[in-house]
């Protein structure tokens, strides 16, 4: 059994410890709080608005295309991560998703957060990806707009983030960029003989710039907010969990504590009697 002052240093360790992840949590909180109702309640508009993207990206790529005999590259995937940890699973759960995705269709990939970065290098597996730099809590607009240049370089665009459904549950989300598939699935070969089509004003250029730019800018900004909100949420509950786990070994180390009292107490106690005995020899 540890002596009383090893295990008093230790419970002062702990408690300093206990403190510093009590501040992590505050912040945590702090920060969700500060994004929580922007996401939640703007999260349909920019759903529609992804939405909007999907339908439309295609046929403005498809008269790209016909117009200028453009080409680019087939398909891509964003793994929105995080710079640091502490934030439970949530990237991880996250990661295996995109992995498994990127190896199954064999497409382009995009990692944004160093954390991602990092577990994605560290799978053991060949993934020839790019990384982009962007603050957890507040991303600036030359971070959002490397992202959105490099989303407009695809035809296809899957995007891997977490996403906030409950203060205890954080999940996976895969979410779409472009509507490739849909079109081509509509339209076949030859979508001009479609019932299905869109005339564009003032010009095909123009629209193109504000959908790719404008548009797709807030979207991707979006799920900045929404991978971010998860990730918070998530934080509070692995430190929640943490400072149980804290209050358990204080909890332990105070019954310590009192065994070594009560040992002591005993000992000098047998030491009294022995010196009793002694005297009435």
């Amino acid at each position: 059994m540890k002596i009383n002052s090893l295990i008093y240093q230790e419970q002062q360790e702990v408690v300093d410890v206990k403190a510093m992840v009590e501040v992590y949590q505050e912040i945590a909180a702090m920060r969700m709080q500060n994004v929580k109702q922007a996401v939640l309640s703007a999260r349909q508009y920019y759903e529609s608005l992804a939405l909007l993207v999907q339908e439309v990206r295609p046929w403005l790529h498809t008269r790209s295309k016909q117009d200028k005999s453009v080409s680019k590259a087939k398909k891509t995937a964003l793994f929105f991560s995080a710079n640091t940890g502490l934030y439970g699973d949530i990237i991880e759960r996250t990661c295996r998703e995109f992995l498994s995705y990127i190896t199954k269709e064999q497409s382009d990939a995009a990692v944004i957060g160093q954390a991602g970065k990092r577990m994605v290098e560290s799978a053991g597996k060949s993934v020839n990806a790019m990384y982009f730099p962007c603050d957890d809590a507040h991303p600036t607009r030359e971070q959002i707009v490397s992202i959105v240049r490099y989303a407009q370089g695809f035809d296809t665009v899957e995007v891997f983030h977490g996403r906030f459904v409950n203060l205890i549950s954080q999940v996976p989300y895969r979410s779409s960029l472009s509507g490739e598939d849909a079109v081509n699935t509509a339209v076949g070969s030859d979508w001009q003989k479609t019932s299905l089509s869109y005339l564009f004003e003032p010009t095909t250029a123009e629209i193109t710039a504000v959908v790719e730019g404008e548009v797709l800018a807030s979207v991707v900004e979006q799920i900045l907010h929404e991978s971010n909100f998860s990730k918070f949420a998530s934080r509070m509950i692995h430190l929640d969990h943490a400072l149980e786990q804290i209050d358990e070994r204080l909890l332990h180390m105070q019954v310590q504590q009192r065994q070594i009292a009560r040992r002591l107490e005993n000992k000098r106690q047998l030491s009294r009697l022995s010196g009793r005995a002694l005297w009435q020899l």
